[in-house]
């Protein structure tokens, strides 16, 4: 009997270790399990269902229910800038909200996406003993890395099992993550039992993430301070300083994104991509897994640049992360970003690259009141408002002090501006503005 066992034991062993990285398994993407995650409500126990959507609709939201002692979390993604994380009988409250500016944690092996579909992420593969629920067991290790600029930006490592009964031959035990030079941070899970999307156990699944009645009241509070404090694991503050922001118009964001310098031929992608890193808030904050903090407009993470936050490394845009919150400032530091990393250091970019390619510049009430440069250049504005609604805004802008020139890259518009000013000069009224 005990030769028996022992030939079995060897069996899975030499079977585990002839398994590589590439053989990571991939996660259901609809799950229950009971969870311990640092920082949550009490000791950290609940029991969580989740239901993970890449892109989210109203029919068909990504979300998350946290159900802890006396109080439960419902994180509501309908699209990725309408989210909402809703908090019942915290504090004895029934039911309160705050903003979610973006979509939920992914808990897939790997979960990071490169825009080029050909560059894959390399999985790492041991077999290791953890401990889960404090219990000693053997389990699958599958580590994988994220590098910003050759530099190690974040680490994972999912813990995992074969499983014959589950959803995709997979147990997931354990999620462990951080940002280099900081501590692990682990999410264990027991009991996990997947869905299959599309079965009739799924779409049931499915159905308990609509929004509980008693928070559709179109008078719901968001959530005060004190709650977010206690059961917020996204809330932030940001030392004793107040900034002008909230929620910006797409005029305000161009301005912005013009004074810190862009291009004009960036703007309209520029302001998709506020739209999904921050929904045009000054002062969304997001709280990532690895304890980092991306501030403001565009989400600037507090690790690579910035300073004063507890993960603050490298500060490359040379500024404190809580002066990030002001709108002007986190666009400065934008710019500095763009430079150095382009359109793809944010995920707001790689997830909806194509909107944001031909997403049109805003055409903004404020640039038809600039310089007083007459029929020329009135004629001037409205032909760059024809163009950038078709996807095309105008590189150059109308300078006072001119003589009625025109930049060699300012396109149809300017060659027409250039062109009036001829003719009006001949008349013996010259043109006081260039189109640069």
């Amino acid at each position: 009997m005990n030769s028996i066992l022992f030939l079995v034991a060897v069996y899975f062993t030499f079977a585990s270790s002839l398994k590589t990285g590439d053989d990571h398994p991939t996660l259901p993407t609809m799950w229950s399990a009971e969870t311990i995650e640092p920082g949550a409500p009490g000791n950290g126990k609940g029991v969580e269902a989740y239901n993970f959507v890449s892109k989210p609709t109203y029919d068909n939201p990504s979300a998350i229910w946290s159900n802890y002692t006396d109080c439960q979390r419902l994180i509501y993604v309908p699209n990725n800038y309408d989210g909402r994380r809703y908090l019942l009988g915290c504090d004895a409250v029934d039911c309160c909200y705050e903003e979610q500016d973006t979509n939920q944690v992914e808990f897939q092996i790997p979960n990071v996406h490169y825009s080029n579909p050909n560059k894959k992420v390399e999985v790492s593969y041991q077999r290791i003993n953890i401990t889960n629920f404090g219990e000693e067991i053997m389990a699958d290790e599958w580590s994988w890395s994220w590098t910003v600029k050759d530099i190690l930006s974040q680490e994972w490592k999912s813990y995992t099992n074969d499983c014959d009964d589950c959803v995709n031959g997979v147990e997931l035990l354990q999620w462990t993550t951080r940002a280099m030079g900081s501590p692990w941070f682990s999410i264990q899970f027991r009991n996990f039992k997947g869905y299959e999307l599309n079965s009739d156990e799924g779409n049931q699944f499915r159905e308990m993430f609509a929004i509980p009645d008693i928070c559709k009241r179109n008078n719901l509070l968001e959530c005060s301070d004190n709650v977010k404090d206690n059961y917020s694991t996204n809330h932030v503050i940001i030392n004793d300083k107040t900034y002008e922001g909230g929620r910006q118009s797409e005029c305000d964001v161009a301005r912005y994104l013009r004074n810190a310098g862009f291009p004009s031929s960036t703007i309209g992608t520029m302001v998709c991509i506020s739209k999904y890193e921050s929904s045009w808030n000054c002062g969304a904050t997001n709280k990532n897994t690895d304890g980092s903090t991306d501030y403001g407009l565009f989400e600037i993470n507090s690790y690579y640049w910035c300073s004063g936050d507890p993960t603050s490394k490298y500060n490359e845009c040379g500024t404190s992360c809580s002066s990030l919150m002001d709108c002007q400032k986190n666009t400065n530091c934008a710019y500095k970003v763009y430079k150095e990393q382009g359109f793809n250091a944010w995920y707001g970019y790689q997830y909806h690259k194509s909107e944001c390619d031909s997403y049109p510049a805003p055409v903004c009430e404020e640039e038809l009141k600039s310089a007083n440069c007459g029929t020329c250049g009135t004629a001037y504005q409205t032909c760059c408002i024809g163009f950038a609604v078709d996807g095309y805004p105008c590189d150059c802008h109308l300078q006072e002090g001119g003589s009625g020139q025109s930049g060699s890259n300012c396109g149809d518009c300017g060659t027409g501006f250039a062109a009036c000013c001829i003719g009006y000069a001949a008349d013996g009224y010259p043109c006081e503005c260039d189109v640069m």
